[in-house]
């Protein structure tokens, strides 16, 4: 009896051992794989990770469709944009939704999710002290700066805008509806009150 104790408390001190090391090698062990795992987009909860974003910025873009917002997302989906002077807003996308993004592999980014983080951030912070400009410092100026950082390409202002649109992709069916119908009436509106003035 007290023999058979004995042993059951050993076996069960050997396998307590045993998952306390594996409990600590665990803890002491250096990044996983799962580290650079990146979730996938919610378009709904505007989550986009490593992705420029794109999203109407009215009335120009009514004007002129191409015209728009700019943001970056970390490696979570979090979008960061350059909002107006020595402002960065994140995860709060100045112009509410995205319409449109264009999504950056990983494994392109030397160092994976962590450094493309640590890029975006060194452009927050550089941006946080700048004054916006529609022409020389805007959004699309800041979404360029972190992917620089990030060595992922050298794109400005056009390059960034380009990459999006080429690259990218529409949230939905109905967002190009969205952004070009209510230019074609703006046109339309226009070019009838030119004709009939």
């Amino acid at each position: 009896g007290s023999s058979s104790g004995g042993r059951v408390v050993s076996e069960q001190s050997r396998a307590m051992g045993t998952y306390g090391h594996q409990m600590m090698s665990s803890e002491t062990a250096g990044p996983s794989l799962e580290d650079d795992a990146v979730p996938p987009v919610q378009a709904s909860m505007n989550r986009f990770p490593l992705s420029v974003v794109w999203g109407p910025l009215q009335p120009l873009t009514c004007c002129c469709p191409c015209v728009g917002h700019m943001g970056i997302a970390d490696s979570r989906g979090k979008i960061r944009d350059f909002a107006g002077p020595y402002c960065v807003n994140c995860d709060s996308f100045m112009v509410g939704s995205v319409y449109r993004f264009a999504q950056v592999d990983v494994a392109d980014v030397e160092g994976g999710a962590r450094a493309w983080d640590a890029a975006l951030d060194q452009a927050d912070d550089e941006y946080r002290k700048k004054v916006h400009n529609i022409c020389f410092e805007n959004c699309h100026h800041h979404a360029a700066r972190a992917m620089r950082l990030a060595g992922v390409g050298s794109r400005g202002m056009f390059g960034i805008w380009f990459f999006c649109c080429a690259r990218g992709r529409w949230v939905s069916p109905l967002a190009p509806l969205k952004v070009i119908l209510p230019a074609l009436v703006f046109w339309t509106l226009v070019v009838v009150a030119i004709i009939f003035h």
